[in-house]
Order: structure tokens, then C-alpha cells, then sequence
């Protein structure tokens, strides 16, 4: 191993672990996106087969069964021979289950890079499980089948790949990397996997990843939640005359777009770009990425978007002003 790569391997590493053969996915990272999870899935994977030598891993239990933790025990297949096992827990009855049937919700893999070259791109461009922006419905759908193919290729051997469904029980001993655990295991047909009876026990493993995710949302006593991932009728016109109010709670992303889809008429978070400064996009971001360089990603741009507000901003603001 090149000092280059050593280097490499040990800040992933250092990035990553929780303990000794314990890693975490995006740990007091920046962005947790569907994307940039696979990309540290990648990064993990490549830097465990990178210290195979020193550190052999022949058993390893990828805990969550989202889009992370399918990209992470995918990479774990692919770089390893055939001795090595990977066992998937997932505490819900399927894999990937937040994005699974959400067509509401739209998936890009770079949009929050904007106005950065690339950002705009539609494909992933990753080597395992591979996606390209669309409805979180239907990037499920590809992941799950592309996991399909990599577990034909290289988990034919039903021994090589287990996959438990449905928790009832489940702990983690990080000290000597056990799990304990009441589950149901499946058996995989292609890329479907069929729930059996429950079985339980108790497993030692050479290296676990948690893959966590998004996770799911908690609601207050007395107040229905519907979770971002679940599908609602927000954005859609109403059918009858009644006219609502609704409350939007947070000033992230979610909130954002949630706001956007409430107050701008057919709001399509996949094409609001295009629409809002037509044939001026590429020279909007031109100017954008320049003055960005120029402050630093990490510099307030209050004063700079209102310095835009009635130069560069001017036509996206009377086309909102359109549509509201």
C-alpha cells in the first residue's frame, strides 16, 4: 500500500469508526443525502478492502436496509472473495422502506451543490447501485433491482449474503462486536426478498456499519404526523372550496420545498430551475460560482443574494411573483 492510499484508508477511518470495528455512515458529516451516503458507503467499503491484509474481514453486519446500507453490503460483495459474509438488519419489513412507493418526494444526486459545475447532472454516476434523479419511488425501484443483479453476480451462494427483516430484538455489543438480535430472515428471489419465520440469536462479527440514514420522524402526543416520506396531497389543487391553512415547522430542505409546493402553482422541484431563469441559467451560475469563490463556502450570503435581488435575481422573481 502507497503512502498516498495508507493515508487515505486511515482518514476514512478516522472519519468513520465509533470504536474498533465499528463504523458509522456520515458521522458529524456535512449532507446527509441519499447520494452522498453512497459515497461514504463507497469510501468505507474501499478503505476495509485496502487493509484486508492487516485487518481480514470475513464476517460483516450491516446494520440498516435503506439505500446506505444496500450500496455499503454491495461494495462489501463486489471487493471481497467469496469468503467473506455479510449479514443486512433492517428494522422495518423491507428493504429501503422510507423511499419505497414515496412519489411525492423527487430525488437528484448533486442539486444541493448548486450553482457548482455538475450540480445540475441527472446520473449518480457510481459504480454500485447507480441512479439518476427521478421520483424517490422510482430510485428505490432501480437500487433494489441493481442490488438484485450484484447479489446474483456475487452472493449466488445463499450463505453469503443474509438478510433479516422486521427486528423485534436487537443490541449491539461494540465491546467484542456482537449482535443480538430477533428477526425474520429472508430468502431472496432475484431482487425480492421473502419474509420467514422469526429466528434469533446471537452473532460475532469482525467489523459492523451502522447505516442509519434519514431515520424516521417523531411526532407530538395529540398531533397526527405524516412522515416526509409518505405520500399526501399538499401540492395538488384542492377539489372542493375549501381553502387551508397549514403550518410548516423547520428551515431546512424539507421545509423549503414543502413551502414551495404549498405557495407556488405546479411547483415541480425537478424543473423549478429551468423555469425560473430559462436561458439565463448558465450565465446565472457563471456569476454565482465566481462570487462564491470569492467569499467562501462557509460565508454568510445574506448580502450577497441581496445584492442579486434586483440584478441577477430579477426574472426568477417575477416568475415566482406569477405563480404564487
Amino acid at each position: 500500500m502507497t503512502a498516498d492510499v495508507e493515508a487515505r484508508t486511515s482518514d476514512i477511518d478516522a472519519a468513520y469508526r465509533l470504536a474498533d470495528g465499528c463504523y458509522i455512515l456520515g458521522s458529524l458529516e456535512r449532507g446527509v443525502t441519499v447520494f452522498n451516503q453512497q459515497v461514504r458507503a463507497h469510501n468505507l467499503a474501499w478503505a476495509l478492502w485496502e487493509r484486508r491484509k492487516s485487518y481480514p474481514i470475513k464476517n460483516v453486519a450491516v446494520v440498516g436496509g435503506g439505500i446506505g446500507g444496500l450500496t455499503m453490503s454491495a461494495c462489501l460483495l463486489s471487493l471481497f472473495d467469496a469468503s467473506t459474509k455479510v449479514t443486512v438488519f433492517e428494522r422495518l419489513w423491507d428493504l429501503s422502506p422510507i423511499q419505497q412507493g414515496a412519489d411525492t418526494r423527487w430525488l437528484h444526486p448533486r442539486i444541493y451543490g448548486w450553482p457548482y459545475f455538475g450540480s445540475r447532472a441527472p446520473g449518480a454516476s457510481l459504480p454500485v447501485l447507480n441512479w439518476s434523479e427521478g421520483r424517490a419511488s422510482d430510485v428505490a425501484r432501480t437500487v433494489l433491482r441493481e442490488f438484485g443483479k450484484f447479489c446474483d453476480k456475487f452472493a449466488a451462494d445463499s450463505n453469503r449474503l443474509s438478510v433479516y427483516l422486521g427486528l423485534r430484538n436487537f443490541s449491539i455489543n461494540v465491546g467484542d462486536k456482537t449482535i443480538d438480535y430477533v428477526g425474520a430472515r429472508s430468502k431472496r428471489i432475484g431482487s425480492l426478498f421473502h419474509v420467514n419465520r422469526p429466528e434469533g440469536g446471537t452473532a460475532k462479527f469482525d467489523c459492523i456499519v451502522l447505516a442509519s440514514g434519514f431515520g424516521l420522524e417523531s411526532g407530538a402526543e395529540g398531533f397526527p404526523l405524516i412522515s416526509y416520506w409518505r405520500n399526501e396531497q399538499l401540492a395538488q389543487p384542492a377539489l372542493d372550496e375549501t381553502r387551508h391553512r397549514y403550518l410548516i415547522s423547520g428551515f431546512g430542505d424539507g421545509a423549503l420545498v414543502d413551502l414551495c409546493r404549498l405557495t407556488v402553482e405546479r411547483y415541480r422541484q425537478d424543473t423549478i430551475l429551468y423555469e425560473l431563469f430559462g436561458d439565463e441559467l448558465d450565465s446565472v451560475e457563471e456569476v454565482f460560482r465566481n462570487d462564491l469563490s470569492k467569499i467562501g463556502d462557509d460565508a454568510n450570503m445574506y448580502e450577497l443574494l441581496m445584492q442579486y435581488d434586483e440584478s441577477l435575481f430579477l426574472r426568477a422573481k417575477q416568475e415566482i411573483a406569477n405563480r404564487l
